[in-house]
């Protein structure tokens, strides 16, 4: 690892250590342009002037099968790193069930952390999962949606991301449904969380 690095990892545990003890995080694998996963780790503060602070503290590789032990282990040596094993609000991944038994590994390891109460699932992944859900009650496949396009003109928030006409001709259950399954993939994938993982990777 660069010394760049380290002296940012410095940098980071003297100000989380002048933080409130109490710390959200959210986890998440990503693979790496080289095609490495490492698990991804942000602490999420509140400032004394209540401004929510995000920062990325850890990016473990991962080697071999992303089995629960596997993950607890990596997210276990990030909160050692910086001395936040007591400081746990809650975690946030996605929905998968290895990042639930991934919960419930930490829970035997960390004396007062309750995975059922402090384990949250993202949101836009269980609005994408619920959206798919309700295309195929409906008789369409998720295969058959496309990909929103982050270029769009009209703003990712537009009605014409909504409804394909905005006077509603046309509009049916499959149609918002879609739309709001689209917009959920977007938001999961979106060009930020990509770039800030590409460009911690190089300090790496």
């Amino acid at each position: 690892m660069s010394p760049t690095f380290f002296f940012h990892q410095q940098h980071l545990c003297e100000i989380l250590s002048l933080t409130s003890t109490a710390i959200s995080f959210t986890a998440n694998v990503w693979t790496s342009p080289n095609v490495i996963d490492f698990m991804g780790v942000t602490a999420h503060v509140m400032s004394s002037d209540l401004k929510l602070t995000s920062i990325l503290i850890g990016l473990q590789p991962i080697e071999g099968p992303h089995s629960q032990a596997a993950l607890a282990k990596r997210f276990m040596k990030v909160l050692g790193i910086y001395n936040l094993k007591s400081s746990i609000v809650c975690i946030t991944t996605d929905n998968s069930s290895v990042n639930s038994q991934m919960a419930g590994e930490m829970q035997n390891q960390l004396p007062g952390f309750c995975a059922d109460l402090q384990a949250i699932g993202c949101m836009a992944p269980t609005i994408h999962i619920s959206a798919q859900d309700g295309l195929k009650a409906l008789g369409e496949t998720p295969e058959e949606l496309s990909t929103p396009n982050a270029n769009d003109s009209h703003g990712l928030m537009s009605l014409t991301n909504i409804i394909n006409y905005p006077d509603g001709l046309h509009l049916s259950y499959n149609s918002i449904i879609s739309q709001i399954s689209q917009l959920a993939t977007y938001l999961n994938q979106s060009p930020q969380l990509r770039k800030k993982f590409n460009t911690t990777i190089h300090l790496v």
